[in-house]
């Protein structure tokens, strides 16, 4: 499970990352991100990677989207530790993503962290 201080909650959180963050598109998901926030923007003082999971009802019945999410969740939480502290992150999982194997979602889930640069440097 995704803590709770890693997660977007608000509408407004979730609006600011659609209309200010660049997007890479997987055929298993949309991966918006936003890098580089300023401290001032930053909700109670939190510094840390913050993520949000969006599965349309394209997706299918709430079953399939859950699962889309869920195996989505999943992924990030064990990339947590080696990413970048200063970002927020938004999910958008395609009709494709519940039929997807979970090492296929965690190879493209980590390609896409490595093009939009937000593992630490090692």
């Amino acid at each position: 499970m995704l803590p709770k201080k890693n997660r977007l909650k608000t509408k407004k959180d979730f609006d600011t990352v659609y209309k200010n963050g660049r997007s890479l598109k997987t055929p298993y998901f949309n991966f918006i991100y936003l890098k580089n926030r300023k401290q001032e923007d930053i909700p109670r003082g939190f510094l840390l990677p913050r993520f949000g999971f969006v599965a349309s009802k394209k997706v299918g019945k709430a079953v399939k989207r859950n699962k889309a999410k869920k195996l989505l969740r999943e992924v990030v939480r064990a990339e947590l530790p080696s990413l970048l502290k200063n970002f927020e992150a938004v999910f958008i999982a395609y009709d494709t993503m519940p039929m997807t194997d979970f090492v296929i979602v965690q190879k493209t889930v980590k390609s896409v962290f490595q093009k939009a640069e937000l593992y630490f440097l090692v």
